[in-house]
C-alpha cells in the first residue's frame, strides 16, 4: 500500500510496505502517476517501513526521478541501514537526497523534525 499527500510545494509518498520489489513496483508507479500533481517543487518518499528493495524497486525509483524533471529534488528518507547501503552502493545518493529528516508539506525543504 502507498499513501500520497500533496501540500502547496511538496508531494509526499509513504511506502507502507516492508518491500519495494517486483511484486509491487509496477503498482507503485501506476499509483504515482494517478496521484502526482501537475506542479510540485519537492518529492518526499518515506521509506520507514521498507526493509528490502530489489532491482525492480530501484527501477521504479529511477522512473519516478525521470518523470520528475530536474531540478526538482526527490528525497528518500528514513531508510533502514540495509536499504540505505544498497542505495549508496549503487551511487543513488547522487540522484536522490538520502535524508532522515521530515519535511513540512506546506514549506519547501523546511525540516519539521
Amino acid at each position: 500500500m502507498f499513501q500520497f499527500q500533496t501540500g502547496p510545494s511538496a508531494f509526499q509518498i509513504i511506502v507502507d510496505e516492508s518491500r519495494l520489489d517486483s511484486s509491487n513496483a509496477h503498482q507503485f508507479l501506476c499509483e504515482f502517476d494517478a496521484h502526482c500533481p501537475d506542479i510540485i517543487h519537492f518529492v518526499d518518499i518515506d521509506f520507514t517501513r521498507v526493509e528490502l528493495i530489489d532491482s525492480s524497486g530501484i527501477a521504479a525509483l529511477l522512473n519516478i526521478r525521470k518523470r520528475i524533471h530536474l531540478p526538482i529534488p526527490v528525497a528518500l528518507r528514513n531508510s533502514c541501514p540495509s536499504v540505505r547501503g544498497i542505495l549508496q552502493t549503487l551511487r543513488l545518493h547522487r540522484v536522490f537526497q538520502l535524508d532522515d529528516n521530515c519535511f513540512d508539506l506546506d514549506q519547501q525543504n523546511a525540516p519539521i523534525c
